[in-house]
């Protein structure tokens, strides 16, 4: 699993109809999309097979250096969206 590969990253799965709350307006043109972010950079957002080996090679090329590349205001917003989830969640139950 690519999570255990990585413990240095986050990965979150999110589901553009099942987590429209998240997601928003997000226009996905094709089946799966990957985002990827460097801090809250977005370096990557695209088609991409979802097998570890391929998300691997990618995650290796997208260095610190990579540029930022444009997407909807609703994809770039996902880091701030999701930090503000995650806390929200941690004081429901904390």
């Amino acid at each position: 699993m690519l999570a255990a590969e990585h413990p240095d990253r986050s990965f979150v799965w999110l589901d553009v109809e099942d987590d429209a709350d998240l997601a928003g307006d997000i226009n996905v043109e094709n089946f799966p999309t990957l985002a990827v972010f460097r801090r809250d950079r977005l370096v990557h957002f695209g088609v991409s097979l979802p097998q570890g080996g391929i998300v691997t090679r990618l995650l290796s090329y997208l260095d610190a250096d990579s540029e930022t590349v444009e997407a909807e205001e609703a994809v770039t917003a996902l880091p701030t969206l999701l930090a503000h989830h995650s806390s929200r969640m941690s004081a429901k139950t904390g």
